[in-house]
């Protein structure tokens, strides 16, 4: 139904190999689940972030905000 309305179709709680082969045959377009990764413990999170933080930009630092208490 989502592919007759243009629509990106997502599979969520993808957990075996055969779910994501499926899905992938039934023309689904991005899955994710515990099959490709399980969930991070916080402090790997957070590491994750910071170590992505350095390839984003704050668009309030350009207008003059306020960015205390934003990750750097």
């Amino acid at each position: 139904m989502g592919k007759s309305l243009s629509l990106t179709v997502v599979a969520q709680g993808v957990e075996t190999k055969e779910q994501a082969e499926h899905l992938r045959l039934h023309a689904c377009d991005e899955l994710q689940g515990f099959y490709f990764k399980r969930p991070l413990p916080v402090d790997e999170f957070t590491q994750l972030l910071r170590d992505q933080a350095t390839e984003v930009t704050y668009i309030g630092k350009r207008l003059g905000l306020k960015t205390e208490g934003r990750m750097k």
